[in-house]
């Protein structure tokens, strides 16, 4: 494969066929593995899913939030595994 996109027209690409995937928002079930909050409040994090004995990464992904009110990232990660966030 020869072809050449710009980094835009990949970008396109995927968001056009996620869109078409997914018709509704989604929520995605995975583990946070790194969160770092800088100092204006954005979130970085690095989520992992892993095999069914949780020995071996078998996905990784990066994501990120917005500016989040202070304490919400400490919110998450006091939940204890596998139990659902309050809802507000």
């Amino acid at each position: 494969m020869n072809e050449q996109l710009k980094l835009s027209e990949l970008n396109g690409l995927v968001k056009k066929a996620i869109g078409e995937a997914f018709s509704a928002p989604v929520w995605v079930v995975a583990e946070i593995s790194e969160l770092k909050v800088n100092r204006n409040g954005h979130c970085y994090l690095v989520l992992i899913e892993k095999d069914e004995k949780g020995d071996a990464i078998v996905a990784q992904a990066r994501a990120q939030s917005g500016r989040i009110p202070t304490g919400c990232c400490n919110l998450i990660l006091s939940q204890p595994r596998g139990s659902s966030l309050p809802k507000d």
